[in-house]
């Protein structure tokens, strides 16, 4: 007489290791595309410091605070600064300039609305980043 198999009963086992894993694998998605956006927006926001300031030292005017929406035709530096920030919400950016002892000084502060700002909202967190982006340059 022939030894009988036994036959496994796991059928389920693919799917409930599938519901385990599948959570924190989205998560890890998700972190790695919002973490590229911030990058993203960072090095937009510093390219626009930078531009700003070299435009700053070439024709010097003063500024103070202003966000790229409320930006008139006599403020060039921000309008200079704000051009660089294409792709990027210009009611959230933000543009001050500074003259510190022989110095041009721009600072381009942007806010970042997450995607998944809603649900990082849910366990407590904040659905936005506030990234400031510096360049300073020498008046020559």
């Amino acid at each position: 007489m022939l030894p009988r198999k036994r036959i496994r009963q796991d059928h389920g086992q693919d799917l409930v290791e599938t519901a385990l894993t599948l959570p924190l694998l989205l998560m890890l998605l998700f972190g790695i595309v919002e973490f590229g956006r911030v990058i993203f927006v960072y090095n937009s926001l510093s390219n626009a410091a930078r531009e700003g300031a070299r435009y700053a030292i070439i024709h010097p005017a003063s500024v103070s605070l202003t966000r790229c929406v409320d930006a008139g035709p006599s403020d060039t530096i921000v309008l200079a600064a704000c051009a660089s920030t294409q792709g990027l919400p210009q009611d959230m950016v933000e543009v001050q300039v500074s003259t510190p002892s022989g110095a041009v000084r721009v600072v381009v502060t942007g806010v970042v609305q997450l995607f998944f700002g809603p649900i990082i909202q849910t366990f407590g967190g904040s659905g936005t980043v506030t990234l400031p982006a510096t360049a300073t340059m020498q008046i020559e």
